[in-house]
């Protein structure tokens, strides 16, 4: 969009307002959407003020239409993008004056009246202005016909105007002739009910006798909220984006980018805020910061340590034996109560986990299936208990690997997918997406439970005889760690599946489970054969500001509840298991 020559001699770089600092003023609803309230106009159509010290900003003219040589983005696209962003930081007069040089604007007056007309609740004269901003599309324009008039709808009853709200409904609404399907997508945040059950619903809410009540059972924040704003935000796609930017449009680049470097950075473990991200450079994560160092090492299990999990405040670290004992270290046990029972669920379950969002339960495990056998000569007949070999060939074929989900609330199978090799354990991701599953003979696979697909294998560690037991790891779930028959721990990146780091330093036989930190990312657990616990943490060094707390006591249960004594030792290892 661009300034006429005309208006170009007439341009200042002084606007006939006062810049303030900050925000861009705000608007009535209580929001500006990141512009000015009036749009800065100089009597044409260019969005810009007459000079207040006749001295005019020259327009400079560059060759071609590329910000540079070497990149396809589009320069009248990406200066629109920067006015934008200068007005909603509150550099008005600097908008005002790359609008002059450039001979861009960032939008036309007809955009900025039709916003203006939305946030201050003129309906009528934003179905007008609706006409004017190229939507061509019919139904488009009948949907965004439909949401405007549905605002409007419900600020009347919130105003406790009920005969016009009617006069909307019937008017406005019921002849629209929009269905259940499109009333269902058109917003998330309003009311969309289907049209013949609109009467009821309408019933319902003229019954509320205060606005609050009202704004309660429609699922809406009333005039006063976010909900013309939140309708300017669903108005956007029926707009073409080079007439009406979307708000904050170099915002959302910034943040796609800084989501893209965060995937691509391999040993990415830190929150994303300003002190992990510059727009200086490109981010990367030190692989010196991870945890591949052992701080600790706790020794009072006697024989093979099985398993092990951080309580959700990561102060507690409980361990589970072969010699039949259960430690929790740094904190006794607390009593439990018994929050739901399952009936069968038709296999073995080997593991089973809840996603966070408390939606699923997953469980994975063997499934005997009563078939008849044919083999070995055995045909038609169930395999004789005397018959150890026919027995066995009928057991392997008799069975099957499953992962069964489960809906939480409803306790129905939602899927149940057969799987080779056997399932030893399963983990879920922060975000309830990803399912992490060991599955023997040296595999770990990453199942999308949202997509019902396989996402990723991650190779390289041993697991054929025993269980062995994965989780993931890092401030973004990021990583995937496991423990292995060959003694050590193996830790991959899980978007890319690049194998990270293979850690020495247990003693003879498998590291059976691991376990990271929930709260200090820097740290993670993992128990071995060798009886012992070894804490994982970044080298000391880059952990002055972030000191380990000593574990300074330990409680044993064994199976009578007798405690059978405390112990640990805490020493300096570094990867190769060799004491510093």
């Amino acid at each position: 969009m661009r300034i006429t020559d005309s208006d170009q001699h007439s341009l200042s770089a002084s606007p006939d307002f006062t810049a303030h600092a900050g925000p861009s003023p705000d608007h009535a609803n209580g929001h500006s959407n990141g512009f000015t309230t009036k749009p800065a106009t100089n009597g044409s159509t260019n969005g810009l003020h007459h000079p207040k010290n006749g001295k005019a900003i020259a327009k400079v003219t560059l060759p071609g239409t590329n910000l540079y040589d070497d990149t396809p983005v589009n320069r009248e696209e990406y200066v629109r993008l920067v006015i934008q962003s200068l007005r909603d930081v509150g550099y008005i007069e600097s908008a005002a004056t790359l609008e002059a040089e450039s001979g861009f604007v960032m939008e036309a007056p007809e955009v900025a009246d039709f916003r203006q007309c939305i946030l201050d609740g003129s309906w009528t004269k934003a179905e007008t202005a609706l006409m004017r901003l190229g939507v061509t599309d019919e139904d488009a324009l009948w949907d965004a016909r439909f949401l405007i008039n549905q605002q409007k709808y419900l600020e009347l009853l919130e105003a406790k105007k009920t005969t016009q709200a009617l006069h909307v409904l019937r008017n406005d609404l019921a002849p629209l002739d929009v269905d259940s399907d499109q009333l269902h997508t058109l917003s998330r945040h309003a009311v969309c009910f289907p049209l013949h059950v609109f009467a009821l619903t309408l019933y319902s809410l003229m019954m509320c006798s205060e606005p609050d009540d009202l704004r309660q059972r429609a699922g809406w924040d009333g005039a006063a909220g976010y909900s013309r704003r939140q309708l300017l935000h669903s108005l956007q796609q029926y707009i073409p984006s080079s007439i009406m930017i979307p708000q904050r449009r170099i915002s959302t680049l910034l943040n796609q980018a800084q989501a893209h470097q965060r995937q691509h950075c391999l040993y990415h473990n830190s929150p994303s805020d300003s002190s992990s991200f510059s727009l200086y450079t490109d981010h990367h994560c030190n692989k010196s910061a991870f945890p591949r160092i052992t701080t600790t090492i706790l020794e009072v299990h006697s024989n093979e340590v099985w398993n092990m999990e951080w309580s959700h405040d990561g102060l507690l670290l409980a361990t589970a034996s072969k010699d039949e004992s259960a430690i929790i270290w740094r904190l006794s046990d607390a009593d439990g109560n018994m929050r739901d029972k399952w009936g069968e669920t038709g296999i073995r379950i080997t593991d089973l986990a809840i996603t966070p969002d408390f939606s699923r339960l997953v469980s994975v495990g063997m499934q005997h299936l009563p078939v008849a056998v044919v083999n070995e000569g055995i045909t038609g007949r169930e395999v004789q208990n005397g018959d150890a070999a026919a027995a066995g060939a009928a057991a392997a074929k008799a069975s099957e690997n499953k992962m069964i989900i489960y809906d939480l609330t409803t306790k129905l199978v939602e899927s149940s997918i057969r799987l080779d090799g056997e399932l030893t354990s399963v983990k879920i991701s922060q975000d309830s997406r990803y399912a992490l599953i060991n599955h023997a003979p040296d595999e770990i696979h990453l199942w999308d439970l949202e997509a019902g697909r396989l996402a990723r294998k991650y190779t390289g560690q041993r697991q054929g005889r025993y269980v062995i037991r994965s989780c993931f790891g890092g401030y973004d779930g990021n990583f995937v760690v496991s423990g292995s028959e060959d003694g050590n721990v193996y830790i991959w990146h899980r978007d890319t599946g690049v194998l990270l780091e293979t850690l020495s330093g247990h003693g003879e036989g498998s590291v059976n489970s691991v376990a990271w930190n929930p709260i200090n990312y820097r740290m993670f657990a993992s128990c071995s054969d060798d009886h012992t616990i070894r804490i994982w943490e970044a080298p000391l060094e880059l952990m002055i500001d972030e000191p380990l707390e000593p574990m300074s006591f330990v409680e044993n249960r064994n199976g009578n509840g007798n405690s059978n004594g405390k112990g640990k030792t805490r020493q300096r290892w570094d990867a190769d298991g060799v004491e510093i």
